[in-house]
C-alpha cells in the first residue's frame, strides 16, 4: 500500500489486512484511528481532540486524512474554524 488509506475506510471499522498492516506502521492513521474511536464517547471537550491537527496544519505537518477529519470537524465548529 503506498500512502494512508482515506478516510472512509479508516471509520468503516472493517479493514482488510493491507490496510490493517499500514496502521500498524502509521503514526498519522493510528492517531486518526484514536480520533475516530474519541468521537464514541463522551468526551468534555470534543475539540480539545483537534488541537493537534490544527497544530499540524499550522506547521504544515497534517497528512492528508487528517486534514479530511479536521476539515469534518471545521464545517461543523465555528470555534475551531477560528483557528
Amino acid at each position: 500500500m503506498s500512502g494512508c488509506p482515506d478516510l472512509a475506510v479508516l471509520e468503516a471499522g472493517v479493514r482488510s489486512v493491507e490496510v490493517d498492516q499500514h496502521v500498524d506502521t502509521c503514526a498519522a492513521c493510528q492517531f486518526v484511528l484514536q480520533l475516530i474511536d474519541d468521537r464514541g464517547e463522551a468526551a468534555p471537550d470534543p475539540c480539545s481532540q483537534f488541537e493537534v491537527l490544527l497544530a499540524a496544519r499550522a506547521a504544515g505537518s497534517l497528512d492528508p486524512v487528517a486534514s479530511k477529519l479536521l476539515a469534518r470537524h471545521l464545517a461543523r465548529c465555528a470555534t475551531c474554524l477560528l483557528y
